[in-house]
């Protein structure tokens, strides 16, 4: 009986340290006023077969996360424009199903630097894909 309190106990801490870590990522944002649009960049549903059709922004919440865990994940690359993020994708070697894609947020106000690159602060909603 000892043995078995232990382990669920532990077993419920250990759910509400990931619960923790992952709450406010999992709340998405979506600013009435934007004036700097924010953008990243995704590989594409599907990985390489071109028949894997996108979802309907329009219809369908699409999710981009911002930090989680505490900084160890700090957020999806962002991009003030389609120019950075398409030198992105050079720079990086991505080729294949990759997309830029504009969200719900505002560049100065929803993004961070972190080591040089910005990333985003908050959990964004996809707009629209733009290429």
């Amino acid at each position: 009986m000892n043995k078995g309190l232990s382990f669920l106990a532990v077993l419920v801490l250990l759910v509400a340290v990931i619960w923790l870590g992952v709450r406010d990522t999992l709340t998405p944002f979506q600013r009435a006023d934007i004036r700097q649009p924010v953008y990243t960049v995704s590989e594409l549903p599907g990985g390489s077969d071109p028949s894997t059709a996108l979802p309907d922004f329009q219809t369908e919440q699409v999710l981009v996360f911002g930090p989680a865990f505490w900084g160890a994940f700090p957020g999806a690359p962002a991009f003030p424009d389609v120019d950075s993020a398409r030198r992105w994708l050079q720079e990086n070697g991505r080729k294949g199903r990759w997309g830029i894609f504009r969200l719900s947020g505002d560049f100065f106000l929803d993004t961070y630097e972190r080591e040089g690159a910005r990333h985003l602060a908050r959990t964004l909603v996809v707009v629209e894909r733009v290429e």
